[in-house]
């Protein structure tokens, strides 16, 4: 192609093509929701719950996680 274009027979131009893809942990977040929703969507309206609890109903790294990132 660079030949071609030197003489002038043909004339071309090059183009840069990006794609963002999730990771996946994105995908695992699109597909699941993130940590902090799963934290607050595992207590009911208003209720108050300790950290224990909370790990027993959605794991200890969604607790931990979560609770932080939703205390923010």
């Amino acid at each position: 192609m660079n030949s071609l274009a030197l003489e002038d027979y043909i004339k071309y131009e090059g183009k840069d093509r990006r794609v963002i893809e999730l990771t996946d942990e994105g995908k695992s977040y699109a597909k699941d929701g993130t940590p902090e929703f799963k934290f607050v969507s595992a207590m009911a309206f208003k209720e108050k719950v300790d950290l224990a609890e909370m790990q027993q109903r959605v794991g200890d790294l969604i607790a931990k996680v979560g609770s932080g990132k939703a205390k923010k």
